[in-house]
């Protein structure tokens, strides 16, 4: 049975504010790569019920694999799994955010995001010292979400 419209919809929410680890899905010479990230979730100006808009935030060196492939392509997905350690795959809540990354240019966005990324990541204040990390934004175009077996619905 799938999920509709508003209960699919709230149940998001939770789970990314209770998840901050994530699978980031790259394109690298027009194929998949794959690797782990932390990412910022807040729902404050966050809107899952009206597409455009909708954004997570990423810590990322410019350095590493990935950040380059976003410099020559940046459409990514960003696969966050429910946290429930004894329950098989196919029952836990997850979604997929799919939509195109960019640099957070602003200094004062970059300096809220690095208090609140501190919060969630307190062992992570050396990337703050270090030149090439920096804040991406994945502005979401879609999202696929699973509520376990036999629930999902995708957006828009």
């Amino acid at each position: 049975m799938a999920e509709t419209g508003r209960e699919s919809i709230d149940s998001i929410q939770p789970l990314l504010l209770q998840v901050h680890e994530g699978a980031l899905g790259t394109v690298e010479d027009g194929k998949p790569f794959v690797s782990a990230t932390g990412f910022l979730y807040t729902s404050e100006g966050v809107r899952f019920n009206s597409p455009p808009g909708r954004s997570i935030h990423l810590l990322l060196s410019d350095l590493s694999r990935h950040s380059k492939n976003l410099a020559k392509c940046p459409e990514a997905s960003l696969l966050v799994v429910e946290n429930s350690p004894g329950i098989p795959i196919h029952e836990k809540k997850r979604v997929s955010l799919q939509g195109k990354v960019e640099r957070v240019e602003s200094k004062e966005m970059s300096v809220s995001l690095k208090d609140q990324y501190l919060k969630i990541f307190p062992r992570s204040e050396i990337f703050f010292t270090l030149p090439d990390f920096r804040f991406y934004e994945l502005k979401i175009s879609q999202i696929h979400w699973i509520g376990g077996f036999g629930k999902a619905a995708t957006w828009p």
